[in-house]
């Protein structure tokens, strides 16, 4: 399967770090104060769809509050430009990314061994890649519903299998 053009959530979304204050966001239109406590210090996220939009959002909490944050995303000009702006939320270096395509079940599990390789473990899953084509349901060709499907369904379902193991394991996630 090839990239996914039309990533969810969607690139668009008004979210900034407030380059003045660090522990400010502003999410659509509004200032949101975040905690930096670093309550998160000795846990890993695994953000898949973390390079833009709401999952760059969750991300962004995560690494403010001190995670290990790992993106994953199909674009790796995105997931680069990501990793840069997390790092200076984050602080401690500890932030990565992985492409990938979550239509592909082996790269699945392939993306969360290295991840748990390098970070020792995984304590959160977000299940945040998506894909979807505005247009009529009537329009839509199958290789298309196909898709959608692969990504936003059996996405998850891969990577939840793939991290449950290691939760299981570790008795936390």
């Amino acid at each position: 399967a090839g990239p996914c053009h039309h990533l969810w959530p969607c690139t668009r979304l008004p979210f900034a770090a407030n380059k003045q204050d660090g522990n400010k966001v502003s999410l659509w239109g509004k200032e949101w104060r975040m905690s930096m406590k670093k309550r998160l210090e000795q846990k890993s996220t695994f953000v898949v769809g973390g390079n833009s939009g709401i999952g760059f959002a969750i991300a962004s909490a995560f690494a403010t509050e001190g995670a290990h944050v790992t993106i994953a995303g199909t674009n790796p000009e995105k997931n680069e430009r990501a990793v840069a702006e997390l790092a200076q939320l984050n602080g401690l270096g500890n932030v990565g990314s992985i492409q990938l395509d979550v239509s592909d079940r082996d790269a699945c599990f392939q993306a969360v061994e290295i991840m748990v390789q390098h970070s020792g473990s995984i304590d959160v899953l977000v299940n945040g890649a998506g894909v979807y084509t505005s247009r009529k349901f009537e329009d839509f060709t199958h290789d298309e519903f196909t898709r959608i499907l692969d990504v936003n369904l059996h996405g998850p379902f891969h990577l939840t299998q793939a991290a449950l193991p290691h939760m299981t394991a570790q008795k936390w996630g």
